[in-house]
């Protein structure tokens, strides 16, 4: 009850202020925040809860800030001191809850809302505040876990951001697999631009509507590896459209069933019918240049990250469709699917052979149990080191 009162306390008082009052403020607690004595009398939370409410007041609603020596609200951050006391301070606050603490969608926590207004208030801020995180995980004196999650928000919020640092690239990818279950869920800067490319490429899967989501998987294939539960959601669907529902669509493989026509009853009335199952038809644009675009994402991104997002079940979705036309006797329709799936499993394979092995050993559904090395042999490709 004290704590939330003082924060009251604290919201109200930094809506009031001029800056004449709330600068200097802001760069006392900025430049004692080193001191050991005053550090011990501070309470973190509130310290927090200030910097935000007078930064936010007119940085968090947006991306850029006018760059202007004269602006109060840059001050803090005219030098590298300056920064670096800032990120400090906000990592100071991440240890108030748990080094464990989820970093969810919507609920953000002080700490980290104060390095979102640092990293918005311009392009060279970002940087900076990025190159702080990085030095801090060499340093070991935060919770990796926390820098991780840090890092990959950050990244999420803009990801236009530029990635020559390796060592940034390697972060973000240890950050991917550390939170593969949190941050698809994160608003991404770039979901509106992935969602309408994706969309367009379903309505109408041709090389014309998949050549941009191929350039937009190269420059960015972390966005793009969230939308691997997509793609394996639109193939299921895919494979389960009934022919009269596809108005005789030219580009779709069609089987039909050897056992021909059965009798059903119903209603003391007999009918014969063909029985039809899952992937009995499939759109084979869709299915060839789905792998086209997951073909072209940077290999130490796909099979090491992608495992994480995905990975497994979009491959055996392939297998499940390939055995099925197999047992329908429609194989040699289904020879150029065949073909670079087979070629995507043998990147697989040398790219990361320890999770190709995983795969291998994963169960799947085909009307029949089986593992995925198993489907394999039955649908005649070879998942074995070539000779």
């Amino acid at each position: 009850k004290e704590l939330k009162f003082s924060g009251t306390l604290v919201s109200c008082c930094a809506s009031v202020w001029d800056w004449n009052h709330i600068l200097p403020c802001q760069l006392w607690l900025l430049e004692n925040g080193s001191n050991d004595n005053i550090t011990n009398c501070m309470n973190i939370s509130l310290v927090l809860r200030f910097m935000v409410v007078t930064c936010s007041q007119r940085h968090i609603n947006s991306k850029s800030i006018r760059e202007n020596s004269k602006s109060q609200e840059l001050k803090i951050l005219n030098s590298d001191n300056g920064l670096k006391r800032s990120v400090r301070l906000a990592l100071e606050g991440s240890k108030e809850k748990g080094k464990d603490e989820r970093i969810q969608r919507n609920q953000v926590p002080d700490w980290l809302h104060f390095l979102l207004i640092l990293s918005k208030s311009g392009k060279q801020h970002l940087q900076m505040v990025m190159g702080q995180l990085l030095a801090e995980l060499q340093s070991k004196t935060y919770a990796d876990r926390v820098l991780f999650a840090t890092v990959l928000r950050l990244y999420v919020d803009d990801a236009s951001q530029n990635l020559s640092n390796a060592m940034l690239r390697n972060a973000l990818v240890k950050a991917v697999k550390m939170f593969a279950s949190d941050w698809v869920h994160w608003r991404c800067s770039l979901d509106s631009q992935a969602d309408q490319m994706i969309g367009l490429f379903f309505f109408q899967p041709s090389q014309r509507t998949a050549n941009p989501i191929v350039e937009f998987g190269k420059q960015y294939p972390l966005v793009i590896l969230r939308n691997f539960e997509v793609f394996t959601k639109q193939l299921e669907n895919d494979g389960s459209l009934r022919l009269d529902a596809t108005n005789n669509d030219k580009t779709r493989i069609d089987a039909h069933n050897n056992m021909g026509f059965i009798a059903s009853k119903a209603n003391r009335r007999v009918a014969k019918v063909r029985v039809r199952h899952w992937g009995y038809s499939f759109s084979e644009p869709l299915w060839l240049f789905s792998l086209d675009i997951w073909m072209a994402v940077p290999k130490e991104v796909l099979f090491d990250c992608g495992c994480a997002m995905g990975l497994y079940d979009f491959l055996s979705m392939y297998l499940k469709v390939l055995l099925v036309q197999q047992g329908l006797m429609n194989g040699t329709k289904t020879a150029p699917l065949k073909k670079k799936l087979e070629a995507m499993l043998s990147s697989f394979r040398s790219a990361n052979i320890a999770a190709f092995h995983e795969w291998e050993e994963k169960q799947v559904w085909t009307g029949q149990s089986g593992k995925n090395k198993q489907i394999a042999t039955k649908c005649g490709i070879s998942t074995n080191e070539p000779q």
